[in-house]
């Protein structure tokens, strides 16, 4: 029983993963006209806590900078806070939005084939 447990310790310490760096940061190209989070508040994410009205904010100021997001208000919190859906895609699909969403439910919600 002992081994075994040894055994298996030793090949769960096999599979460890290395820490990765911050996954966005050599994918690109990135329009450098866009704030990153860390220039927008002025401290590097993870380092200090994010009021959610900073996080609105910055997904406001995305969906006003980049044609290629679209911010969508969808309700308040009890105390009256912004809810906010930012949605990114090229600007042909966040044109056609609603028709995709449509599609989607077609394949997705029995009932809204019968709707139209």
């Amino acid at each position: 029983m002992r081994f075994t447990l040894i055994f298996f310790a030793f090949i769960i310490s096999l599979n460890s993963v290395k820490a990765q760096d911050y996954f966005l940061e050599n994918n690109g190209p990135y329009d450098n006209t866009i704030l990153s989070p860390e220039q927008y508040l002025g401290y590097e994410i993870g380092f200090e806590h994010t009021r959610h009205d900073l996080i609105v904010a910055y997904l406001k100021y995305l969906g006003n900078i980049s044609d290629k997001a679209q911010i969508i208000k969808y309700g308040e919190t009890h105390e009256g806070r912004d809810l906010i859906m930012l949605t990114v895609s090229t600007t042909e699909n966040l044109n056609n939005l609603e028709n995709i969403k449509n599609e989607h439910l077609k394949h997705t919600v029995p009932w809204y084939q019968n709707k139209n």
